[in-house]
C-alpha cells in the first residue's frame, strides 16, 4: 500500500514524529557535511617593505599591505600586521601563532621577496623555508586548528625566470578532493597559494603586486558566494590575461571553504540537493507505511 503525498507531508508535520525529526537531522548533515564551518578568525600579515639593503626595498608593498588589511577586516577577520622581519623574526611570529588557542579559519600571508626552493626572505637577506613555517600549523603542532581551514598566502618569487606566454587552446581540468571526517591527518585542511610557478618571478607596479591587487579584487566581489578555490581559479584566469606570471595552489583541503558564506546564497546552492533528499525522504516514508 502506497501513501499518497498528502499523507507523507502530514506524517512530517506532527510535532510528535521522531522518524521526521531523525529524517531532518539527517538533511541538514547532507547539507554541511561537505562545507567546512569556521567563520573568519586570525589573519597574520607579514609585510618586508624596507630591507637592510635599499636596493631590494619594495615600496609597492605599502599599498598591497593596505589593500590586504582592509579587505580581510571587512570579511571579519582579526588582522595582525608585521612590517618589515628578519628571517628569525618571521620564525618567531609563526611560532607565536601557532601556539595560541584557534577558533577559526586562519590566514598567513607573506608578502617579500622569494627564491627557489619555496623560500623567502627576511629584511636581512636570509631565508626561510615556506614548509618549516607551514608545520607549526599542522594537526600535531598545532591542535586546536585541526580540521580548521589555514591558508598560506606566499606573494614572493619561486625563482629569477620571466614566465613567458604562448598562444594555445588548454581544457579546463578538475581534481575531485578526498574527504575524511573521522580523523585529522597532520597535514590536512591547507591551502597554500604562491604568487607564481615555482622558478619563476613575482611581479608588481607602482600600484602594487600584480598578484595581491587581483586577489583582493576578487575577494571583495566573491567571497560572500564563491569557496576559495573557485575563486583562485578567477584570481589565475585574471592575473595569466596580464601574461606576467601564473599563481600556483597546493591545496589539501577536503571541503569547500567559504570565507564568509551568505545564508541566502548557501541555501540557494543546496536548493536542488534537498529536493533530492526530500524526494528519497518521501519515498522512505512511503515504504515505511507499506510495511506498518
Amino acid at each position: 500500500m502506497e501513501m499518497s503525498d498528502t499523507d507523507s507531508q502530514s506524517s512530517c508535520e506532527s510535532p510528535d514524529s521522531s522518524k521526521c525529526i531523525l529524517l531532518y537531522a539527517i538533511i541538514d548533515i547532507f547539507i554541511t557535511i561537505g562545507i567546512y564551518q569556521f567563520g573568519p578568525g586570525l589573519c597574520v600579515i607579514i609585510n618586508n617593505i624596507v630591507f637592510h639593503d635599499p636596493r631590494n626595498n619594495l615600496p609597492s608593498g605599502v599599498k598591497d599591505e593596505a589593500s590586504l588589511n582592509s579587505t580581510f577586516t571587512s570579511l571579519g577577520f582579526d588582522v595582525r600586521v608585521h612590517q618589515n622581519k628578519t628571517a628569525a623574526e618571521i620564525g618567531s611570529i609563526a611560532r607565536e601563532y601557532s601556539a595560541m588557542q584557534h577558533t577559526g579559519a586562519f590566514f598567513f600571508i607573506i608578502s617579500s621577496h622569494g627564491g627557489e626552493g619555496d623560500v623567502v626572505y627576511g629584511t636581512d637577506g636570509k631565508a626561510v623555508a615556506v614548509q618549516e613555517l607551514k608545520k607549526r600549523y599542522y594537526a600535531t603542532n598545532c591542535h586546536s586548528l585541526a580540521g580548521i581551514p589555514k591558508v598560506f598566502v606566499i606573494d614572493a618569487c619561486r625563482g629569477i625566470i620571466k614566465e613567458p606566454a604562448l598562444q594555445y587552446t588548454t581544457k579546463a581540468f578538475q581534481s575531485s578532493l578526498l574527504s575524511s571526517t573521522t580523523s585529522f591527518m597532520d597535514s590536512a585542511d591547507i591551502m597554500t597559494i604562491f604568487a607564481s610557478a615555482r622558478g619563476n618571478a613575482a611581479g608588481c607596479n607602482e600600484k602594487g603586486s600584480f598578484f595581491i591587487q587581483k586577489f583582493v579584487r576578487v575577494l571583495k566581489k566573491h567571497a560572500t558566494k564563491m569557496n576559495l578555490t573557485d575563486m583562485m581559479k578567477k584570481v589565475k584566469r585574471k592575473i595569466e590575461k596580464l601574461q606576467v606570471q601564473t599563481p600556483h595552489v597546493e591545496s589539501s583541503f577536503s571541503k569547500d571553504y567559504y570565507i564568509q558564506r551568505d545564508r541566502q546564497d548557501e541555501e540557494e546552492a543546496h536548493e536542488e540537493p534537498m529536493e533530492q533528499q526530500d524526494a528519497a525522504n518521501s519515498e522512505m516514508i512511503s515504504m515505511q507505511a507499506s510495511f506498518s
